[in-house]
């Protein structure tokens, strides 16, 4: 059977958005998954925070795996969820992930959970994520900033 042009470009176009569907099913599936595990706990660690008079709280920390293979890092903490996506390709190639992220505990009108990440370098020269959610309103948020960077050594871990 010989394929004409025309045929090549539908079956290139197809193929092409095949893959494209699939990995946007990963990356879903993915985000659910990391939700899901970082999240857990959270109004816990949110109140325990706030009752020290932060407005801010640790959610999840992960660090480098030794292996490209490992699904953990050396503290047993996830680095790739479901579908085969590391946490930190969520975080750094997808800007929504973090938006999503504020939004599963955005539920409220008026509501103003912000979570970010933060890098933390270690003795050992490794390198630690730690991601956070931040709570005030709006108009405060900017004052909260400068506030939260002076007493983050004060943090307990996580």
């Amino acid at each position: 059977m010989e394929t004409n042009f025309s045929d090549l470009i539908e079956i290139t176009n197809k193929s092409r958005e095949d893959k494209k569907s699939e990995f946007y099913e990963r990356i879903r599936i993915g985000k659910e998954h990391a939700i899901r595990v970082i999240t857990e706990g959270a109004y816990e660690k949110m109140r325990a925070s706030a009752l020290k008079g932060y407005n801010s709280a640790d959610l999840y920390s992960f660090g480098w795996s030794k292996n490209k293979e490992d699904t953990t890092d050396v503290d047993g903490n996830l680095t790739v969820f479901d579908g085969n996506i590391r946490l930190l390709d969520l975080i750094k190639k997808n800007n929504s992930f973090l938006k999503e992220l504020s939004d599963h505990f955005n539920k409220n009108p008026g509501d103003s959970f912000e979570c970010h990440i933060r890098k933390q370098d270690t003795n050992n020269r490794d390198s630690k994520w730690i991601i956070y959610v931040s709570w005030c309103r709006t108009n405060d948020r900017q004052n909260e900033k400068k506030y939260n960077r002076k007493v983050q050594h004060n943090k307990t871990e996580i």
